[in-house]
């Protein structure tokens, strides 16, 4: 069954490894992508990705459900 995207954030917020692999696989493209055009090599962006992701997973419980999720990351 696939579970809304608000579960998978509320699950983050409970430091859920599960939780925090969709919330990866969901949103790295389009991170990674980002981080690719801002970054001048890819070896940058590579360590810019990681280091968001680090960032988003310790500031998800300031996510408040309101606008896209997409728009915060």
């Amino acid at each position: 069954m696939k579970e809304p995207l608000d579960y998978y954030i509320r699950k983050c917020i409970e430091n859920d490894r599960g939780g925090q692999q969709k919330i990866y696989q969901l949103f790295s493209p389009v991170l990674y992508g980002l981080c690719l055009k801002y970054m001048k090599n890819e070896a940058d962006a590579q360590d810019v990705f990681q280091e968001a992701f680090v960032i988003v997973f310790q500031k998800i419980s300031q996510y408040r459900f309101e606008g896209s999720f997409e728009g915060w990351l």
